[in-house]
């Protein structure tokens, strides 16, 4: 007996990733559609929708968030800094609805790392470098997201899922509400910007999701 399906379609969005951001999405479309290749439900190779994912990041200016999530520096009085093991490093991804804190994009939106679904069987780590061209202002942290592609349809970006920016203003992207969350990675320190290029390189690990 042969294969059951002859193609998958994977809804993005599950109701057990409740606050996660597209990228742990993407890793759970990942290891779902392995889970029906290895159970012979699937053959390899057989077409898959959502068929390809762009991951995408921009900078932004969010001091009452980088304060929220920074771990705690000098103190007097009570010292709370033993509660800082309990944060995650500074560098790795969290999951967060933008929209609902006070922000500003600081660089238009661009592409660091793309990936046809479904992914190569040995595939668990995505990454790439991103250059981003700054305005100026103040960067406290790096969002990330992910939109996912059903092919053609008729339409400029009628195919797509996108779980980040809502809109944007000139060529900045602006984040409304959404029930989309985003990555982000908080700089260790804030980074004034003038009219410049910042390099950034971002890893994605598909079987966790980690940013």
């Amino acid at each position: 007996v042969g294969p059951r399906f002859d193609a998958v379609v994977i809804a993005p969005s599950f109701a057990t990733l409740k606050r996660c951001w597209g990228g742990e999405q993407l890793g759970e479309c990942v290891r779902r559609r392995r889970w029906a290749e290895a159970h012979g439900m699937v053959a390899l190779g057989a077409p898959m929708l959502p068929c390809r994912a762009v991951l995408r990041a921009c900078l932004v200016e969010c001091s009452a968030l980088w304060m929220r999530h920074a771990p705690v520096g000098d103190v007097a009085g009570l010292d709370v800094r033993r509660f800082n093991k309990l944060c995650r490093p500074t560098g790795e991804g969290r999951s967060l609805p933008l929209w609902q804190y006070s922000h500003a994009a600081r660089s238009p939106a661009a592409t660091w790392c793309e990936t046809a679904l479904p992914a190569a069987s040995d595939a668990a780590l995505l990454q790439g470098r991103v250059r981003l061209t700054a305005r100026a202002g103040t960067a406290h942290a790096l969002i990330a997201w992910v939109d996912f592609d059903f092919g053609d349809a008729p339409g400029a970006g009628a195919a797509l899922i996108r779980t980040g920016p809502t809109a944007e203003s000139g060529d900045v992207p602006r984040f409304g509400p959404t029930p989309s969350w985003q990555g982000a990675v908080f700089l260790p320190t804030p980074r004034a910007l003038g009219e410049e290029v910042v390099v950034a390189s971002l890893s994605l690990d598909l079987l966790r999701g980690e940013l």
